[in-house]
């Protein structure tokens, strides 16, 4: 894509284009959820370039990786003697330092419940109040959240807040795995492998049936296992014309079963495979439903009724 630093074909990541075009240059508020691994810090930096506020501070922070016991001081700071070993000049927090700029809270469903009600309000109100403080301090943030949770589920849960969810999910983007964009692989392989060509100064070259086997592949650690496969490729089997087959399969941890195209399994899900690749490469060369059909000798509606039946990304479908 031209207009921006997304990688892929698929109908879904053109609609996530779509919304970020329209949504980056506002300050409302976006809520990206999707798998680990799919990409939600890319579409974070991505809203962040193209935001009017891409000329200052962009401060990220992982809600799961902070304990929670320093969490709070950590986002909204410190007055001096606060606590028990708190710096004696006090501390402002990330809130503070983000001021002006885009604050992403990424794993927000992990922030601890009493916190949920103080990020709600800083939300709200634009201001926050530093630990152990009584004077409030206005904020000025762009707000970004990610999470790889189901947010939902922890609401039925109890362990995160409807109210904040509905705060945060004022444009929601969510990113699908990377095996139901099928049509991204191809272009973020040869994108990572001229990443990884550049940095280790070794050229990998995968073979079609390579390629087939990527895409067979259910990659359940999405782009981010796809990126590590190919570094590790790279460094490891560059200067051949293509991958030999039992080192790949050995690293995506295939088995023989997992491979439509060795006819094991059931024959139905033999079956169903085959149908399902053959659909989707026939779909990649042809204008419409009506010309796919044609040329598998069905009708339009069969092709529509299979790709909902697969789950194969094709634009009008979902």
């Amino acid at each position: 894509m031209s207009a921006d630093r997304l990688i892929g074909a698929s109908y879904s990541l053109k609609k996530i284009s779509d919304i970020i075009a329209l949504a980056a240059p506002t300050d409302a508020t976006v809520l990206i959820t999707g798998e680990s691994g799919v990409g939600k810090e890319v579409i974070a930096d991505e809203i962040y370039r193209r935001s009017d506020r891409s000329d200052r501070t962009f401060i990220k922070v992982n809600c799961a990786s902070i304990p929670a016991n320093l969490l709070e001081s950590e986002l909204f700071g410190y007055e001096r003697g606060a606590f028990s070993g708190a710096n004696s000049g006090g501390k402002p927090g990330l809130f503070e330092m983000a001021s002006g700029g885009t604050l992403l809270l990424d794993e927000i469903g992990d922030m601890p419940m009493d916190l949920q009600v103080k990020l709600l309000r800083a939300i709200q109100d634009k201001k926050i109040t530093r630990v152990g403080g009584t004077k409030p301090i206005q904020l000025d943030i762009r707000f970004i959240a990610a999470t790889n949770s189901d947010l939902k589920k922890k609401i039925a849960e109890g362990t995160f807040r409807q109210d904040l969810f509905y705060r945060l999910n004022v444009i929601p983007v969510n990113i699908p795995p990377l095996r139901e964009r099928i049509n991204d692989i191809d272009a973020l392989t040869d994108h990572f492998i001229d990443v990884f060509a550049e940095k280790h100064h070794r050229r990998l070259t995968l073979s079609e049936k390579n390629r087939e086997d990527f895409r067979a592949y259910h990659w359940p650690g999405n782009v981010r296992e796809l990126e590590n496969v190919i570094e590790y490729l790279t460094i490891c089997a560059s200067g051949s014309d293509h991958v030999d087959e039992e080192t790949l399969r050995g690293i995506l941890d295939i088995s023989q079963s997992d491979n439509p195209a060795t006819g094991t399994g059931t024959l139905a899900q033999s079956v169903e495979n085959y149908e399902k690749n053959l659909i989707e490469t026939v779909l990649k060369n042809s204008k419409s439903l009506r010309d796919a059909g044609a040329r598998l000798g069905v009708n339009a509606s069969t092709i529509s009724r299979k790709i909902k039946q697969y789950g194969i990304d094709y634009p009008g479908t979902k």
